[in-house]
């Protein structure tokens, strides 16, 4: 049965962006009941005028306790509701079933501000509240463009990240030697087999990746926008101050990202040359298989082999992603690497410290390639392994990657 003694309070929050009256999505807008005076001390939130959006929530979602878990005298009805909701995506908001009484209404967005009325809620009646936040951002602004022609990038998403948000995937991202200061975020290189692939390719470990932030603490809300370029390349973001990590985005492109700084009422311009993704070359065709001995003695010579063969009808060319063409690596037979034939080797040309990537290599149908090198049984730092079972893997380092199916390898004295 519907109660007699409830209302309903509902309205609208705006804001008023760059002389603009705008509607605020996301708002929360709270109910604070007037004659409830909460006690302030190590265990309880301060009074409701200086809590925060967490706070707030908290408060209502829980019966307001007093010191050492007592009940506070004045508790009642009020907080055991949680009287409080977010605006949907036009600034409107609704709350039902409100208890009739008095209160400190209250509209708040980081970034938007905060706004407070009182109201008088009557039984059975429908009172409208509505909120005008006063924004304070700065502002991000640039160009998304094509680094190859230079021209603009229609309908490329530029988002923007609060620095540290968890939500976000941090990982994955490199340093672009092109751009200072920038990161991309390049296509995932991934093996032909599961299990003991080494994944994106390469020796690893030489490429300098982007830091992992702290988490964000928990009371701070979450900042994520993103808007479109137009027709000119051109985009426009309006951010509350702080460190953001700001990424452009287009299909066929790669991803680029920079760490930017946001002040308010300041304009910042952050530009964007994403470099076009290259279609990944059809090695379905390829065939890779290692060829090792099952068993060897303590101390011998281990003899390892990478046989590639083209078994396609059409000739195929492999590239590279860096030296050496084919590497092999020992595990341990949990999946801990012990030695890899490229570590601690230097593929540079001569007097300048740059990295020779190999040629292409073209197999016409049915034709091979062959690598081998021999393992020594001592680990990446020199040390002799001892008798026992390992795992043995072959990598050949194409675009994209493929890795061998995992064999073992049984060194007895």
């Amino acid at each position: 049965l519907p109660r007699r003694d409830t209302g309903i309070v509902y309205g609208t929050v705006t804001a008023i962006v760059n002389g603009q009256t705008v509607p605020v999505a996301g708002a929360l807008v709270a109910l604070v009941p007037k004659g409830i005076q909460l006690p302030t001390g190590p265990e309880l939130p301060p009074p409701p005028l200086d809590m925060t959006v967490g706070q707030i929530v908290s408060a209502m979602q829980n019966p307001v306790k007093g010191i050492k878990g007592k009940m506070h005298p004045d508790n009642g009805h009020h907080w055991r509701r949680p009287l409080f909701t977010f605006t949907k995506a036009d600034g409107s908001y609704e709350l039902t079933g409100v208890p009739a009484g008095e209160y400190t209404a209250i509209a708040f967005k980081r970034g938007f501000g905060r706004d407070e009325k009182d109201i008088s809620v009557p039984p059975n009646g429908r009172v409208e509240v509505n909120f005008v936040l006063r924004a304070s951002f700065g502002i991000v602004r640039g160009k998304v463009t094509d680094a190859e022609t230079g021209q603009p990038i229609k309908e490329a998403l530029v988002f923007a990240i609060c620095w540290g948000d968890p939500w976000f995937i941090w990982d994955g991202w490199e340093a672009d030697d092109d751009h200072p200061d920038y990161w991309v975020r390049p296509i995932p290189l991934l093996s032909r087999h599961n299990g003991h692939g080494h994944g994106s390719g390469g020796h690893g470990g030489n490429r300098p990746t982007m830091p992992v932030p702290p988490p964000m603490p928990i009371i701070k809300p979450p900042v994520r926008t993103g808007t479109l370029t137009d027709a000119d390349g051109n985009y426009q973001l309006l951010l509350p101050a702080g460190e953001y990590f700001i990424s452009a985005v287009k299909e066929g492109y790669e991803w680029q990202g920079v760490q930017v700084t946001v002040e308010e009422g300041q304009t910042v311009t952050v530009n964007f040359s994403l470099s076009k993704i290259q279609p990944l070359p059809d090695l379905s065709g390829i065939s890779v298989e290692l060829l090792v001995k099952p068993q060897v003695r303590l101390g011998e010579m281990v003899t390892m082999q990478l046989k590639v063969r083209n078994n396609g009808n059409r000739p195929v060319t492999l590239t590279f992603t860096n030296p050496p063409e084919a590497d092999f690596v020992v595990m341990t037979e949990d999946g801990s690497e012990i030695w890899r034939w490229s570590h601690g080797k230097v593929f540079i040309m001569g007097g300048i410290n740059t990295l020779v990537v190999p040629p292409p290599v073209v197999l016409r149908p049915g034709d091979e390639k062959e690598y081998e090198v021999e393992w020594d049984q001592k680990d990446n730092d020199g040390n002799p392994v001892p008798a026992g079972t390992y795992l043995v893997q072959g990598i050949l380092n194409t675009t994209p990657p493929i890795a061998t199916e995992v064999k073992p390898l049984q060194i007895v004295p």
